[in-house]
C-alpha cells in the first residue's frame, strides 16, 4: 500500500479519535445541520464545537456548504459509519475478554 494512501487514512482516524468528533458524525448521518443545532447538543460553546467542525472538514469527514446566513455541515461518505459497528464488536469482545480474565483472577483469590 502506498505510504501517501496511509498518511491520508492516519490523518482521518486522527480526525475522529475524539468523543465529540465521534459524536458529531454521528449527529451528521441524521443530515446536514449547522454549527447551532450541533452545538445544542454539547455542554461546550460553540467555538469548540465549530473547532471540532473545522477539524473534520480539514481531514475530509465532513463538508461545508453555505446556506443563506447558516453554513450547514454534511458527512461526505456515510458508509465510514459502517466501521464504527466493526468497531464497537471488536470493544465488546475485548470486554467480554476481560470479564473472563475478572473471574478467573476472582476465582483464583483466596476466601
Amino acid at each position: 500500500m502506498e505510504n501517501g494512501l496511509r498518511s491520508r487514512r492516519a490523518r482521518v482516524f486522527k480526525a475522529l479519535a475524539h468523543p465529540v468528533r465521534l459524536e458529531l458524525v454521528e449527529l451528521l448521518k441524521q443530515g446536514p445541520a449547522c454549527v447551532c443545532e450541533l452545538a445544542a447538543r454539547f455542554p461546550l460553546g460553540l467555538p469548540a464545537v465549530s473547532k471540532h467542525l473545522a477539524l473534520l472538514r480539514e481531514a475530509g469527514v465532513i463538508r461545508s456548504q453555505r446556506d443563506g446566513t447558516r453554513i450547514l455541515y454534511r458527512l461526505v461518505m456515510p458508509c465510514m459509519l459502517e466501521s464504527f459497528s466493526c468497531i464497537d464488536r471488536l470493544i465488546l469482545d475485548q470486554l467480554r475478554t476481560e470479564e473472563g480474565l475478572r473471574q478467573r483472577i476472582e476465582e483464583e483469590l483466596p476466601a
